[in-house]
């Protein structure tokens, strides 16, 4: 499967960030986050597998940034928290989206991507509809399972080539693009999924050919 396919499909309304490695991408989507307090929005980060979320709350801890992880059970009280990053995993049972006020400043962050586009665009779209002002940023990793199966071993010299640093991550219209064509044909493959609790097992058990 080519990365850099030719179709171009109406968007959603997201982009997506690309750092090098796994670590880079935390410490971008928290850095990210923390910007976002600094500029008076909400960071809400979402996240689509469970050992992904993991991930994340223990690099918050380790870096001592205070995050609140909202379930199911959170009230609206608990968005009126300041200076505070939101924690979410993005299929969570309730209508958790629906306490935070339509009146906030929020800025989404996706920790990955999900593997059907389908599934996340219904997310968007609920997103959008509330919220149709609030940004949606999917933030990456060179190391995430999704590029391992797509072959986009071309990607990494091209940020070289664009003197990307280790830390520093790649933002284009290409990428945003080829990665929702790759995401589409995911989707043709696959009849029935099966759920995981890693985007690691969710292309084994999912794709085993891939």
């Amino acid at each position: 499967m080519g990365f850099f396919s030719s179709s171009n499909p109406p968007l959603p309304k997201s982009t997506n960030k690309v750092w090098k490695t796994e670590q880079a991408c935390l410490k971008g989507i928290v850095t990210e986050s923390l910007l976002s307090i600094k500029q008076s929005r909400i960071p809400v980060i979402l996240t689509f597998f469970d050992d992904a979320h993991t991930k994340l709350v223990s690099f918050l801890k380790a870096s001592n940034v205070p995050y609140h992880g909202v379930d199911a059970f959170a009230g609206k009280d608990v968005w009126l928290q300041k200076n505070i990053i939101f924690v979410v995993h993005a299929f969570s049972a309730g209508n958790i989206f629906d306490n935070i006020p339509t009146s906030a400043a929020v800025n989404f962050f996706g920790l990955g991507r999900y593997p059907l586009l389908g599934i996340e665009n219904s997310l968007l779209e609920k997103l959008n509809t509330r919220f149709p002002k609030a940004p949606v940023i999917f933030c990456l990793s060179l190391d995430d399972s999704l590029f391992e199966s797509l072959g986009a071993k071309n990607l990494k010299p091209l940020m070289e080539t664009l003197g990307l640093g280790d830390e520093e991550s790649i933002e284009h219209t290409m990428v945003n693009k080829a990665l929702h064509n790759a995401l589409e044909k995911i989707g043709q493959k696959v009849n029935m999924e099966t759920k995981t609790a890693s985007e690691k097992d969710w292309f084994r058990r999912n794709l085993p050919a891939a």
